[in-house]
């Protein structure tokens, strides 16, 4: 049997085994990251290479969205996860929730509740978050 884990104040629909855990904790991870606009870090959890899909649809670079955070476009204050489910298949996550993000972006300030559909690779037993279908 594994051992089921439950981390944070976000709500789960069930308790969470380790991988999904990890993956969790690396998508709060980021959510953190992006409210301290702290690069350095984003930078170690976000895979080259992927594009950042907004909820207006529109997408950016990886560099174009740290940018953005460290300018001041993208100001994140608050982030809390509700009726969040991660599937692991092999080497890949997809994390879903409804995020509520107290921001002010592109100049509209409130508090955003985004539905996320949010994916994982792992590589050499790390996770990383790449490329999603939907807007983050």
């Amino acid at each position: 049997m594994v051992d089921k884990i439950k981390a944070n104040n976000d709500s789960y629909v069930n308790e969470l085994i380790q991988e999904e855990n990890e993956v969790y904790l690396l998508y709060r991870r980021m959510q953190d990251a992006m409210i301290a606009k702290d690069i350095r870090i984003l930078d170690t959890i976000i895979l080259d290479g992927t594009r950042m899909r907004h909820s207006n649809g529109s997408t950016q670079s990886k560099a174009e969205f740290f940018q953005e955070i460290t300018t001041g476009v993208l100001n994140y204050y608050h982030t809390d996860l509700k009726d969040v489910q991660i599937e692991v298949t092999g080497n890949t996550a997809v994390l879903k929730c409804v995020a509520y993000m107290r921001a002010k972006v592109y100049g509209m300030s409130g508090t955003f509740p985004l539905r996320v559909e949010a994916y994982f690779e792992k590589r050499d037993e790390q996770w990383f978050y790449t490329d999603s279908d939907k807007p983050y």
